[in-house]
């Protein structure tokens, strides 16, 4: 933690929603470690043009390609999810978070420690 606010120059927190912030990129990173340890798993990001919508994971299986909303808790809230599934109509779609296992139509929520099970929905 004292690495990442040295390197990104933050001052050490003292309020509860700057801890809470900063579990974003904490998350974020450690989803992206267990999607690189997936053999022939490709990993990219999207952003749309106006960069007003992105999404924090895009991960082709070769079969099929899965946007990855990456959630620090449970609040499971993900407009740029849902703008892309309008957008480009995705097979599935994943929301990974603190939350429990939940398969909604084609919206898959998956415990952040199941992750490197994506290849296989």
């Amino acid at each position: 933690m004292g690495v990442w606010q040295a390197f990104a120059s933050a001052p050490c927190w003292t309020e509860t929603t700057s801890l809470l912030n900063s579990k974003v990129p904490f998350t974020e990173q450690y989803v992206c470690q267990q999607l690189k340890t997936i053999e022939d798993l490709g990993v990219y990001y999207y952003t749309n043009d106006r960069g007003s919508c992105e999404i924090d994971f895009i991960v082709d299986t070769g079969e099929q390609v899965i946007p990855v909303e990456v959630k620090a808790e449970t609040n499971l809230r993900a407009k740029s999810l849902k703008t892309y599934q309008e957008k480009f109509t995705p097979e599935i779609a994943v929301r990974t978070s603190m939350a429990d296992f939940k398969k909604e139509d084609r919206l898959v929520n998956l415990p952040l420690y199941a992750v490197e099970q994506i290849a296989e929905l």
